[in-house]
């Protein structure tokens, strides 16, 4: 994306010197490649293929980056001499990211994720997730609700029993499952 940071430059220049042009068409299917912020368009006017790049797709920059799902419509501008076409806007996406700083969103049709540095949040149809590399909260209550089953205490006369509700705890365990993904 480093490539894009000196093409998205060039593009800027020219626009502030006119000569800018509009243009509608088709993603190509298959030619959006989500790294290197590029697609590919069939234009409406003369089915011409070309290509372009996403704004937002520089290396290390903060952003927000929309991503058009094949086939969408879209409308583009070529930039004045710098022969840069970026996508103004798209009938569908597949997904936004949205960047700053070391916290990223990234939104899609089925889920969203939330990154402030190690720390992950995502929802989706199956549930919510919260964890970082090493750890979920699923898994933790889980650890937690295990241990509360099966607790004993010292007491005078000895050791006790597990706890006379320990199918509380296995009950609130499932009811986690049903809310919480790893």
């Amino acid at each position: 994306m480093n490539n894009n940071t000196a093409r998205l430059g060039s593009m800027m220049r020219s626009l502030g010197a006119g000569g800018s042009k509009l243009m509608t068409g088709t993603v190509v299917a298959g030619s959006v490649d989500d790294t290197d912020g590029t697609f590919s368009v069939r234009l409406t006017t003369g089915g011409q293929q070309v290509d372009g790049i996403l704004p937002g797709c520089v290396s290390g920059a903060d952003g927000v980056i929309c991503f058009p799902e094949d086939g969408a419509d879209v409308v583009l501008i070529e930039v004045g001499d710098s022969g840069g076409i970026m996508m103004l806007s798209a009938s569908r996406l597949t997904k936004v990211v949205v960047t700053t700083g070391s916290s990223k969103v990234e939104a899609k049709a089925d889920e969203v994720k939330v990154q402030v540095g190690g720390t992950v949040l995502c929802i989706s149809g199956s549930g919510v997730a919260i964890g970082s590399a090493t750890e979920s909260l699923l898994a933790v209550l889980g650890d937690l609700m295990s241990a509360l089953a099966v607790l004993t205490v010292p007491t005078a006369s000895g050791v006790s029993g597990v706890p006379v509700n320990a199918s509380d705890f296995v009950g609130l365990s499932t009811r986690l499952n049903v809310i919480l993904t790893n």
